[in-house]
């Protein structure tokens, strides 16, 4: 039935996107004060600049997502994007507004939780996209840091602001450009597990978060994860305009058994309900003072909890090959590639195939007689079936925050989808 409602758009459905955005808003403003979605004048400062996509660095400029409905004039731009009787001029406008968060190749995109009092109004996902990474033509970087325990926004904006930068630099470093695909790749993996250390070693205390990540660098793909948000890597087969999910990372939980043996190892202690429940490693929490428990048994930050490690999960993927066997023929070649990063506040309750279909329709379908989404109202109609699904879970007494990143990586040469 979901998967329906979002692969077939209606006048319908869209104002059930709207109604489950109404429903959230009522939520929160029942019981709290509007959001905090900026955390200091600093961070409101910076947003500002990501707002007018002046975030560049050496190692490239980086988009950021904004709220897609706290956010006022991000909404009103969404809006203004996904109506099909805005003009020209009006569509230009929003693109405008929104280009610091996304374009036709990429984007980003978030909401915030509902967290009664378990979390407060401020929203501890961060993500991002960077394409060209290391200004490199086809390479490029995305992203998901979901923030956990009570200092859990400090621990993902300290990784969103000091990954990119720490993996750039290893990179140069580490990677021997004359070296083979297989040393290079190698190489690389060793750069993105230091980049993950480094990070966890300079995170604050009091919280950790997830790290998901996609790096491509040429027709090499690299999947690292560390903790339950997922990162995955489809096709969009232009024949028979559907997508597959060739690649997905893994939940990393503590009662996988390779996870709690190592926990138990390192001294630590799994709790797993008898009667259902999350199984989670526990911990003496030094900034509470107080016993937890953790759902996750890899994250960056979590130094009070004995076992949980920021060491990520690698998967390697060659694109060449990947094209290779997906290929029509040898003369026709219709195999698009994208990745998409997401926090578990979407992942939860919306299928990776579900999502990759909404994201692969929007990023490579070019047929003009349909109502086409841009990938930003792509991830933002994401965003709202997330977020009704919560509240139709929860009746809307909690919702987590969401974060989805999603990008292009490899289009046929010469080739338009229709």
């Amino acid at each position: 039935m979901w998967a329906r409602y979002l692969l077939f758009r209606s006048k319908s459905a869209d104002h059930r996107l709207c109604g489950a955005f109404a429903a959230v808003v009522a939520a929160n403003h029942c019981t709290k004060t509007s959001p905090i979605i900026a955390t200091s004048a600093e961070s409101q400062k910076k947003q500002q600049n990501y707002e007018n996509n002046a975030n560049c660095h050496s190692y490239g400029c980086v988009l950021l997502p904004r709220d897609v409905f706290y956010d006022v004039r991000s909404h009103e731009a969404l809006t203004q994007l996904r109506s099909p009787s805005s003009d020209l001029k009006v569509q230009a406008k929003a693109r405008r507004e929104l280009s610091g968060s996304g374009n036709d190749d990429m984007a980003t995109l978030t909401l915030i939780g509902s967290k009664g009092d378990a979390g407060g109004d401020v929203n501890q996902d961060r993500a991002f996209c960077i394409s060209p990474f290391m200004k490199k033509d086809n390479w490029r970087l995305l992203g998901v840091f979901d923030g956990h325990a009570r200092n859990g926004h400090f621990v993902s904006e300290h990784t969103l602001q000091q990954f990119p930068k720490r993996l750039a630099e290893n990179l140069q470093k580490k990677l021997d450009p004359t070296a083979s695909d297989e040393t290079r790749s190698r190489q690389t993996c060793q750069c993105l597990e230091d980049t993950f250390l480094e990070v966890n070693l300079t995170a604050p205390g009091g919280g950790g978060c997830t790290a998901s990540v996609i790096l491509q660098c040429d027709h090499q793909l690299f999947v690292a994860n560390a903790g339950d948000s997922r990162s995955f890597v489809s096709i969009y087969d232009s024949s028979t305009n559907q997508t597959h999910v060739v690649s997905i990372s893994r939940e990393d939980k503590p009662d996988l058994p390779d996870e709690q043996a190592r926990i138990e190892k390192m001294g630590g202690k799994v709790y797993q309900p008898m009667y259902g429940g999350v199984p989670r490693v526990m911990y003496f929490d030094s900034t509470t003072g107080s016993n937890s428990g953790l759902a996750m048994s890899r994250a960056i930050g979590d130094h009070d909890a004995t076992g949980v490690i920021a060491n990520p999960i690698l998967q390697v993927l060659d694109l060449n090959e990947l094209v290779e066997s997906r290929k029509f023929s040898d003369t026709e070649d219709g195999v698009h590639i994208f990745a998409v990063s997401a926090s578990d506040g979407m992942m939860d309750y919306i299928t990776p195939d579900v999502v990759a279909e909404v994201v692969g329709q929007a990023l490579f379908r070019k047929n003009k007689h349909d109502n086409k989404d841009h990938p930003l109202t792509a991830c933002e109609r994401l965003i709202g079936l997330a977020a009704e699904l919560w509240d139709r879970e929860r009746h809307g007494r909690y919702r987590d925050d969401i974060a989805i990143a999603v990008s292009k990586i490899r289009t046929p040469p010469s080739r338009d989808v229709e």
